[in-house]
């Protein structure tokens, strides 16, 4: 558990990322805070990941996405989960916004409404700073439930 992290249910995060390796890396920085992790390798896994746990009524307190992925990328994912979920925070992650690619996703990703950015490189005190974030806006939650914080923009300064 962060400094931060007074619940004592411990966070439920999904993890999407198609890098295997950089998976496993966030995952384990993740759990290294308390929070209980599942890890999704792309969007169509991770939406069934999302589905199953809502319809058990143990939903996620936060989806942390990669933004580029083969089959259904980290802004339909963003979308899909605040449409379902709008208290679902969603935090995702991005590249090289140089890239064609990324440049035609990020336009849907604003009108996606993701409650976080973090831009790579990511170091593990980003990941540990965004989940003490998400835990601070889940305890704000369990006093007034409609809080809705600003979107955050995490970028390392250079």
């Amino acid at each position: 558990m962060t400094e931060g992290q007074t619940n004592s249910k411990p966070l439920e995060i999904l993890v999407v990322e198609d890098d295997k390796a950089v998976r496993s890396i966030f995952s384990e920085i993740i759990s290294m805070t308390g929070a209980n992790v599942t890890s999704a390798e792309d969007g169509a896994d991770a939406l069934a990941h999302y589905f199953a746990r809502l319809k058990e009524g143990k939903p996620y307190d936060a989806v942390i996405t990669d933004l580029v992925m083969p089959k259904i990328d980290g802004a339909i994912v963003t979308q899909v989960v605040k449409l379902v979920s709008p208290y679902t925070q969603v935090i995702v992650i991005t590249g090289d916004e140089h890239n064609s690619q990324y440049r035609g996703l990020s336009e849907r990703l604003v009108s996606a409404k993701p409650d976080g950015i973090l831009q790579k490189p990511i170091e593990a005190e980003d990941l540990t700073f965004v989940v003490d974030r998400i835990n601070f806006v889940k305890e704000k939650r369990d006093i007034e439930p409609t809080y809705m914080p600003e979107p955050a923009l995490y970028k390392r300064a250079a």
